[in-house]
């Protein structure tokens, strides 16, 4: 769900829009992948976040191009934080400056500047009821993927009811920076197609590098089978154990296997389905390396 603002260039300045009007030097932006893992200080033709960097919650979407002149959608997804609201209006006001605009359009209404507090209360209203509505609308699901500035996020359905049933709006916003604020490798698998038409997706185990794992290896969020169109349906997964010292690959094994030799337990949790592997030594990932693990992927 998402809630829609529309500003219209009604005036004489028919210049393209610069992009530099949006995010001044407040904001930060980028453009998520196909894991949906952000891509920091990139902006291209399409779909761009824009998000406040001291305050990382769920950010803004603008449908960009190089040539905006008559008019520009911002869309805000909900549940969002009090500061991703203020990010959707902050802009909102910048582009009605740099066109001389006095008016905007939200999900069909017309407004002005002047009920934008009121406006940001019917949206915190709005988020409470929803967080604390999220189990009866998931009564199956003991998690809630949510699409976030930098990576998808795996939340509690509890811990969210129990920020709406507290009115915890600062809390829930706590939360989404806290799990975005570090410099972590949200590592996703790269899908590939075997002979046989099945798949199997590698995750890239750096040396050296902080990364986001999963406790039990899925496909990236959303992903679909480019053959039918269908839900991407993926069995096999390796980890392949990579030197930044000596510049290539040194192994690779189930991810399953490699698992058992990194004490999963004892991995710092990020979120429902994710743990935090603080970034093995190259001696280590030589160690793992070395033990003779097969490669499910070579041929028997």
């Amino acid at each position: 769900m998402a809630t829609e603002v529309i500003v219209r260039n009604r005036g004489y300045n028919r210049n393209p829009l610069p992009f530099s009007v949006l995010v001044e030097n407040d904001l930060a932006y980028g453009v998520h992948d196909n894991a949906w893992r952000l891509q920091d200080l990139t902006v291209e033709p399409g779909r761009v976040i824009i998000y406040n960097p001291e305050h990382i919650g769920r950010g803004i979407e603008v449908q960009w191009d190089d040539n905006i002149k008559n008019e520009i959608h911002l869309r805000l997804p909900l549940p969002c934080t009090i500061h991703d609201m203020d990010v959707l209006y902050r802009v909102t006001a910048r582009v009605m400056n740099y066109w001389g605009m006095e008016k905007f359009i939200q999900d069909g209404n017309v407004f002005n500047l002047d009920v934008v507090d009121a406006l940001k209360k019917t949206f915190i209203d709005f988020c409470i009821r929803n967080l604390k509505e999220t189990r009866d609308n998931m009564p199956h699901s003991s998690e809630y993927i949510m699409l976030a500035v930098r990576n998808p996020l795996y939340l509690s359905v509890d811990q969210l009811v129990e920020f709406g049933e507290d009115q915890d709006m600062e809390g829930f916003s706590l939360l989404l920076h806290q799990l975005q604020e570090r410099d972590l490798y949200y590592a996703s698998p790269a899908i590939y197609r075997k002979p046989d038409g099945s798949y199997f997706g590698a995750f890239a185990i750096i040396a050296d590098t902080d990364s986001i794992l999963p406790y039990k290896p899925h496909v990236p969020l959303l992903a679909r089978d480019p053959a039918t169109g269908g839900e991407l349906k993926c069995e096999v997964y390796v980890a392949a154990l990579n030197s930044l010292k000596k510049k290539k690959r040194l192994a690779s094994m189930s991810y399953q296997d490699f698992l058992k030799e990194i004490d999963v337990s004892a991995m710092e949790k990020y979120d429902e389905e994710h743990f935090i592997l603080s970034g093995l030594s190259e001696q280590e990932v030589e160690r793992i390396a070395s033990l003779g693990y097969p490669d499910p992927l070579e041929e028997k």
